[in-house]
């Protein structure tokens, strides 16, 4: 039975339990802004549909009742009228029949439309490919600040421990007489500080956590820490930034939205060229006067040519030109604050590997300072005082040097978002 219970429990525990790649993926997965975007991308498939069956033209079922205030002819006249076979009048009539037009050529504009409904899908790819990179980073962020703020935790518990250590020890040299009892005291306020430092980093863990939810989708309540090896290199900000154009959605997005605005462009000046159009009519007039039920149709080709429009064609293609140049100033601004953003990164991984081996040096030193410290105060050499202060620089430089492994890692996930790579090449 406790096997069972355990085995239960274990389940449980682990159906919490996520790490650094599943997180991401949920959150890539379940965010209701992505499926927003998601649903876009449907309807603009459905716009490009449409559009393209506009070539199709239009069939209509018609119908109309009129009643004038004198007689009329039923229908046109189609042959002279006689006395053996006079055209029927009416002065209520209702008309059914079949309308049709098709449009033969209209400048382009369709297949300018359905080029202009294509880049917008275009654009909606790439802006739902970058929201994801942006949510996935996001997630990576909160995680790895939670893992930090874990391992500052745990330095901090260790340094509580210690201090419950020494606290022991010198409340017996307070009794053996050895011990000045403001040292315990001293030591006691360390302790309640320890205390409510951890209390602190355990609520703003808790806090990262409710935060993965939102965006996970999933109740979170372990982290798995990344298994990714602690690997310096040289980060070269040119042949990143050259990958990054390659790459990068938020580019591939400004240049789309360059060949959206041409392509309007185009699609105003289409609008002002020759149109033919085939148009028809099949009908039935029922005279309510005459009793009579004729049909009439026709079959029409119709050339219309724009000679004179106000200057409104003038006037659209230069606020199009305006479109186009507005759009390459974006992307141009685009491309450069990415080039800052990358510059930060690389600034920042490069100046974090050299603060890595740094807390390293400085982790090897407090310790020793601590050991010396604590050798002085025990034989009645040294201070309370420094003791405590070497404790507190030896534990502080531990959680220093395990959060920033995880700053690295953060770090490099925000390189993987900007050159939107799986893994650091």
């Amino acid at each position: 039975m406790r096997l069972f219970v355990f085995l239960i429990f274990l389940l449980l525990q682990n159906s919490y339990a996520i790490d650094l790649k599943e997180a991401k993926e949920l959150a890539g997965k379940n965010y209701p802004g992505l499926k927003l975007i998601e649903e876009k991308i449907k309807e603009s498939s459905l716009s490009i549909k449409r559009a393209q069956r506009e070539r199709l033209g239009e069939v209509d079922l018609t119908g109309t009742y009129t009643s004038y205030n004198r007689n009329y002819m039923l229908t046109p006249m189609s042959h002279l009228p006689g006395p053996l076979n006079p055209p029927p009048f009416d002065s209520r009539k209702a008309t059914y029949g079949v309308s049709v037009k098709v449009p033969l050529y209209l400048g382009g504009v369709i297949s300018k439309k359905v080029e202009v409904e294509k880049v917008k899908k275009e654009l909606l790819k790439n802006s739902l490919k970058g929201a994801r990179w942006q949510v996935e980073l996001n997630t990576a962020t909160v995680f790895l600040k939670a893992l930090s703020l874990k391992e500052r935790e745990r330095a901090f518990e260790e340094y509580l421990k210690s201090l419950e250590r020494l606290y022991e020890s010198t409340r017996a040299g307070v009794e053996a007489g050895k011990l000045a009892e403001v040292d315990l005291l001293k030591v006691g306020y360390s302790i309640k500080e320890a205390k409510a430092r951890i209390k602190e980093l355990k609520e703003n863990y808790g806090a990262l956590l409710v935060a993965l939810e939102t965006l996970t989708g999933r109740k979170v309540r372990t982290l798995q820490p990344p298994q990714t090896p602690y690997r310096p290199r040289t980060w070269k900000l040119e042949e990143l930034y050259r990958e990054l154009l390659k790459n990068n959605s938020q580019v591939k997005t400004a240049r789309e939205k360059v060949r959206l605005s041409r392509t309007e462009k185009e699609l105003t000046r289409a609008k002002y060229g020759v149109r033919v159009t085939l148009s028809g009519l099949l009908t039935r007039n029922y005279g309510f006067d005459s009793g009579e039920n004729e049909a009439y149709g026709y079959l029409g080709l119709n050339v219309s040519i724009p000679i004179f429009t106000g200057g409104r064609k003038g006037l659209e293609l230069l606020e199009k030109e305006s479109e186009v140049r507005q759009a390459l100033y974006e992307k141009d601004e685009r491309e450069r604050e990415l080039k800052r953003e990358l510059a930060e990164v690389v600034a920042t991984l490069n100046w974090l590997q050299e603060r890595i081996e740094a807390d390293r040096e400085k982790l090897k030193l407090a310790k020793e300072v601590e050991r010396i410290e604590e050798l002085k105060y025990i034989s009645g050499k040294g201070d309370i005082n420094h003791l405590l202060l070497a404790k507190a620089q030896r534990y502080q430089s531990q959680a220093e040097l395990r959060s920033s492994y995880y700053d690295w890692l953060a770090a490099l996930e925000r390189l993987k978002a900007l050159l939107e790579v799986k893994d650091e090449q």
